[in-house]
């Protein structure tokens, strides 16, 4: 009877900022985990501080000065759009292999998967938006270690894009 009390509880906090799971925020969750924005939980304990999860730091008046970090853009995909384009970038990075290249530069990358869709850009914003996204894509993908991986030692004084990836050598490139 205790066992199912547990069970009661696990599930009630598992929906919870999630919509229960009728479906629609499938892609809320994938938008959470790609866009890097903080969990509904999160939120809601941030918001509950009274400083929006901000630093206080005390002026010379002593006078208390609110420093935030800067707010994370959240943004939203589908998790057919996450598959096409980790799909397009692992099938260009194994054709790069194939050629002979063992890893790519990762702004390379996202270059080249903008100069493939530029037709379907309405504007410069929507191209650094699909920048954006690619970028958050090839994080997440790198993150996971599954599709792809950095090759070499992160420098955290050079920026991101400058870092060389390549596809898992156990991706089999043909079910791309």
């Amino acid at each position: 009877d205790d066992d199912d009390d547990d069970d009661d509880d696990d599930d009630g906090n598992l929906g919870r900022g999630l919509g229960g799971g009728d479906g629609e925020d499938d892609e809320e969750l994938l938008a959470l985990n790609v866009g890097e924005a903080p969990t509904p939980t999160e939120q809601r304990t941030s918001e509950g501080q009274g400083g929006g999860g901000a630093d206080s730091e005390v002026t010379s008046e002593g006078e208390k000065a609110t420093v935030s970090p800067p707010p994370k853009r959240q943004i939203s995909i589908t998790n057919e759009k996450f598959k096409e384009i980790a799909a397009m970038l692992g099938r260009y990075l194994n054709k790069r292999a194939e050629a002979g290249s063992e890893s790519e530069v990762w702004g390379d990358v996202v270059q080249w998967y903008l100069e493939e869709k530029v037709d379907a850009f309405e504007d410069v914003a929507a191209m650094e938006s699909e920048k954006a996204i690619v970028d958050r894509v090839i994080r997440r993908l790198l993150a996971d270690r599954t599709v792809l991986i950095q090759i070499g030692i992160p420098d955290p004084s050079k920026p991101e894009d400058e870092a060389r990836i390549a596809l898992h050598p156990s991706i089999d490139a043909r079910a791309l």
